[in-house]
């Protein structure tokens, strides 16, 4: 079976290596106070309410498919918001899920979702037939990253599907500074088109979230900032479609368009002349095993201080300081996401190019394997 133009392709690759100088400012691209559109219910029970929306796409210029990976539910709502029609629920069996994850517009009548329980994927026409199913391998030809989150040195990459698209992104990263910060790590969106966007920094989830959106020949193009509680699972054009949380982190669908904020910032750091790696962050072969160990180590100590957290206050954290653990020096990390459901950690160190990630329960990223700790490359 060939598996292309799957949602989340990425067009062509230029490679215009020439050196240009960078630009010591950006323009800066925002959104409306009140989203375009809004999908969603504060009380439980209705057809506009969800437990854990893990992705959204368009459809078409009017439909929007949502995921909610706490029901195990796709459902297809109209510009309205009204619902058009759902399928889906918890089971083994064609069409039904454990664990929800993803979706891709692969043709007009095919929609390809990613169960993450087992890897499994399967083929559904737009009105919700169970049509085929097959291995996620499928998807990507990669076994330690199945799907469209991966790791790739200092980089937590979500989106590239197909290899040629893996590529092209890897090209971008490694002419990227790596990061040298205390979390080890970048996270980037790949969206449909040929544009990375790599998230900065941030004060916590209450606040906005900026991001710096680079061009294919690995050059800033502008920085963008978000609202706070949003989450972008898909981005195309102007649209940026996402996961907001409202009072009592009760999920939200909304769709932004952005928009020019008639003002400039300055130049990320890490971006500026000078800005690349200080010293050596490629050992030896003896020196990365030692480093790798020491990792996953250290994961897995992590892992157990999430389990004790849990069973005293019945979610898991990503409040580092809740935990009870000592980490070796020069060991980097990251909580990316932790709730009642489960948890995903990724974990470096400052002498290493490479990250290591694991992930359990209903927050395994998509195509990584529960519960089982994978390194990038």
């Amino acid at each position: 079976m060939t598996w292309v133009a799957v949602g989340m392709l990425l067009a062509g690759c230029r490679t215009d290596d020439a050196p240009r100088p960078a630009p010591s400012t950006l323009e800066l691209k925002t959104v409306a106070a009140a989203p375009a559109q809004e999908i969603g219910a504060f009380e439980g029970g209705t057809d506009a309410s969800f437990e854990l929306v893990t992705d959204v796409t368009p459809l078409d210029g009017r439909r929007l498919l949502v995921v909610d990976g706490g029901a195990q539910r796709l459902s297809v709502f109209d510009a309205d918001g009204d619902l058009v029609r759902d399928w889906g629920r918890r089971g083994d069996g064609p069409g039904e899920f454990r664990s929800l994850n993803r979706a891709w517009v692969a043709a007009p009548n095919r929609i390809v979702v990613l169960d993450t329980w087992g890897q499994r994927v399967s083929v559904f026409d737009s009105v919700g037939t169970w049509m085929e199913g097959t291995d996620a391998m499928a998807l990507s030809g990669d076994s330690t990253f199945r799907a469209d989150v991966w790791l790739h040195g200092r980089f937590w990459v979500d989106g590239g599907l197909e290899p040629g698209d893996r590529d092209r992104i890897r090209r971008v990263l490694d002419r990227l500074p790596s990061p040298r910060d205390e979390r080890g790590y970048r996270y980037v969106r790949a969206p449909a088109s040929e544009d990375l966007w790599i998230r900065e920094s941030r004060a916590g989830s209450d606040a906005p979230s900026r991001w710096t959106v680079v061009g294919p020949d690995a050059q800033a193009r502008f920085a963008m900032e978000l609202p706070p509680r949003f989450t972008p699972l898909h981005i195309e054009g102007d649209d940026v479609w996402g996961r907001w949380l409202g009072p009592a982190d009760v999920n939200y669908v909304r769709r932004y368009t952005l928009t020019s904020a008639d003002a400039r910032v300055t130049l990320p750091a890490w971006l500026t002349s000078g800005a690349a790696d200080e010293g050596g962050m490629a050992p030896d072969s003896a020196t990365t095993a030692a480093l790798l160990s020491e990792i996953r180590g250290s994961l897995k100590g992590m892992a157990s201080a999430q389990e004790i957290h849990y069973s005293r206050n019945g979610s898991y954290t990503a409040d580092a300081s809740a935990l009870d653990i000592d980490l070796p020096e020069g060991v980097t990390f990251d909580i990316v996401e932790a709730h009642d459901r489960g948890w995903t950690l990724v974990m470096g160190h400052r002498d290493l190019d490479r990250l290591c990630g694991l992930g359990y329960g209903a927050a395994v990223p998509p195509g990584w394997m529960g519960g089982f700790l994978v390194c990038g490359g």
